[in-house]
């Protein structure tokens, strides 16, 4: 057996010494760890669960920095599959995710929540909000590897730099009719947009401009615009 392959399969932190990792679990260790050359682990690995889907054949897999963390998801993940309510990951990104969506949506294929056609204005601000801002920063990663945490990130961003609530929350409303069309399809297994923290959209009271104001600003319109 290899050096990598004795080191990955051994336990490190509390459980280092304890024999053997369960089945589906691999250590991944540091670098610089001495598991690496065949000594007693010398830090703290993070853990791979993995379990094989039959029907896609294809395997699930994520990493977490403990071994019980590691196992529950696994469990969980078997009990899924086992019932058929996830699927193997897909390896579309956002952004050929986003181009699909908006084709679909454009064609009257893909529905509202309320279940109507999406208005075409609509569709004009999902496509401008997406190509501005979220597929720079988001676009080539898995729509599968998105998690909450990256989001949650992509709006404190747009915060720091001053990007109004409004513009901050319209930038997500794509995001998650893509989610939710992907979740329908079990392309995804959960919606990395639910429980994203938004700021605020504080309404600002309507200004009534004095006659003389308004007169001018109506001036201003072309005569088929203006108000009777």
């Amino acid at each position: 057996m290899s050096a990598d392959r004795f080191a990955s399969n051994r336990v490190g932190g509390d459980e280092m010494g304890r024999g053997r990792l369960p089945e589906g679990i691999i250590a991944r260790h540091k670098a610089a760890c001495a598991s690496r050359k065949g000594g007693r682990c010398s830090c703290s690995p993070n853990y791979q669960a993995q379990a094989w889907s039959a029907g896609d054949r294809k395997r699930l897999s994520r990493s977490f920095p403990t071994l019980a963390a590691a196992k529950g998801w696994r469990y969980d993940a078997l009990v899924g599959l086992r019932q058929g309510t996830i699927r193997a990951a897909g390896s579309a990104t956002l952004a050929h995710a986003a181009d699909e969506w908006l084709s679909l949506a454009q064609a009257g294929l893909v529905l509202n929540r309320s279940g109507d056609v999406y208005k075409p204005s609509v569709l004009r601000g999902y496509e401008t909000s997406l190509r501005l801002r979220v597929v720079p920063a988001l676009g080539q990663a898995k729509l599968s590897d998105i998690r909450r945490s990256d989001l949650q990130r992509f709006v404190n961003r747009m915060m720091a730099e001053g990007v109004g609530p409004s513009t901050v929350r319209n930038s997500l409303m794509p995001v998650r009719a893509i989610y939710r069309y992907a979740l329908a399809l079990d392309e995804v297994a959960v919606n990395p947009t639910s429980g994203v923290q938004l700021p605020a959209v504080r309404g600002k009271r309507d200004r009534i401009a004095p006659p003389a104001e308004a007169a001018a600003l109506l001036e201003s319109l072309p005569e088929r615009e203006r108000a009777l």
